[in-house]
């Protein structure tokens, strides 16, 4: 177990030391977030309360950031980058675990999407955003619901770059795959607005009830709302977590 603890610790480290020396994987997950989200405010701010009864759309559209920020975790690019150096295939004959070399990188990246997290809530308390119940378990709710995303999106790029070996097929998959699922989502509106077929995709989508948890965390707490996120949340990186072992040892009996 202590053998176990210590390799875990290693990887972990590594992954969190190769985001801080690049500004070019953290300043993106910070910047681009917050002018998507001033952009939004800015543009429906002012309605919102007539239009889409949404009295506070600072609070609507924090965790729309935070998701956004979250998606920028780089795992896939950097299992890639050690599989072209050769360095993925001593990790695997090194005598480490195999399990901690996905789950090493993958509380690495996890630690930094709790920083991009932070900051936003941060901005979002200056902006007046206040929790609706006890701030310490809203808080609480609302990083579980952004790291159990990031997990489920990182274990895609994971996957691809396993299979693949190729950056800019982690690329187009993760982007094929993201906007979509945004897109398809109560992010501009709340659901009650919509119709069709979009309503029916919508309700479809796992990062609608996300978002609907994440909301109801600066409102009036609905314990069924909030349980369905995270429900959902958890299914979601649950299937992607299970492709990315699948593609591990597919790469493994492969002879990586």
């Amino acid at each position: 177990m202590v053998g176990y603890l210590v390799q875990f610790v290693t990887i972990a480290s590594r992954t969190i030391t190769s985001i801080m020396r690049e500004p070019a994987a953290w300043l993106p997950a910070l910047l681009t977030p917050m002018c998507i989200f001033a952009v939004q405010v800015g543009a429906f701010g002012q309605i919102s309360g007539r239009a889409f009864d949404v009295p506070d759309y600072v609070a609507f559209q924090l965790p729309v950031a935070m998701l956004i920020a979250a998606s920028f975790s780089s795992a896939g690019h950097a299992v890639v980058t050690d599989i072209s150096s050769g360095y993925f295939d001593k990790l695997c004959l090194s005598p480490a675990r195999r399990s901690v070399l996905l789950v090493g990188r993958l509380a690495g990246e996890m630690c930094g999407v709790l920083v991009y997290i932070a900051v936003l809530l941060n901005v979002g308390l200056l902006l007046g955003v206040r929790f609706g119940g006890n701030p310490l378990v809203g808080a609480m709710t609302l990083y579980a619901l952004m790291v159990l995303f990031a997990i489920a999106y990182d274990a895609i790029g994971i996957a691809v770059a396993l299979r693949t070996g190729s950056p800019k097929a982690v690329q187009a998959v993760s982007f094929m795959i993201f906007f979509p699922l945004l897109f398809i989502t109560p992010w501009s509106v709340p659901r009650e607005y919509m119709t069709g077929w979009f309503a029916t995709l919508t309700s479809l989508n796992p990062l609608t009830y996300l978002f609907e948890a994440a909301r109801s965390v600066f409102g009036t707490p609905d314990t069924a709302v909030i349980t369905r996120g995270l429900v959902a949340a958890t299914l979601f990186s649950a299937v992607t977590l299970s492709l990315c072992v699948w593609g591990f040892h597919r790469r493994l009996r492969a002879g990586t």
